[in-house]
């Protein structure tokens, strides 16, 4: 059964408190309606981005891992969330300076390098790390 949106919302959740509190200040913002998928996924890629820089390999190699799944089994909606909003984000931090990428490429799985060199590929960018 492919990974539904609240259970791949709680599974970041599950890896630190600030992914958590981003899914909670994401709710609490759109209350009393549900936020859409896309707009969570690009809060947590804006959290972990900003995280990142004092994370290790070790702290960001589970939340990639969690990334590739909802990629691989996730349901429709997730998939394309976490490619629009977590992914994309992620790269938009890159592109503003705000987050070396080249620092979590190597721990990106197969779909979303994929992703992301498609997406180089689309807006004319060039992320550090995602060269073939």
């Amino acid at each position: 059964m492919p990974i539904q949106p609240e259970e791949a919302l709680s599974r970041f959740g599950d890896f630190c408190d600030s992914l958590a509190e981003a899914v909670a200040r994401e709710r609490a913002d759109w209350e009393p309606e549900p936020p859409p998928l896309t707009v969570v996924m690009s809060r947590l890629g804006r959290a972990v981005a900003s995280g990142a820089q004092g994370c290790s390999e070790t702290d960001l190699k589970p939340v990639f891992e969690l990334v590739e799944s909802l990629l691989t089994d996730g349901e429709e909606s997730v998939k394309d969330a976490v490619a629009t909003g977590f992914l994309e984000s992620l790269l938009g931090e890159s592109s503003a300076g705000r987050l070396d990428f080249r620092k979590i490429a190597a721990l990106l799985g197969e779909k979303a390098v994929e992703y992301c060199r498609e997406w180089d590929e689309f807006t004319g960018c060039t992320t550090p790390g995602l060269e073939s």
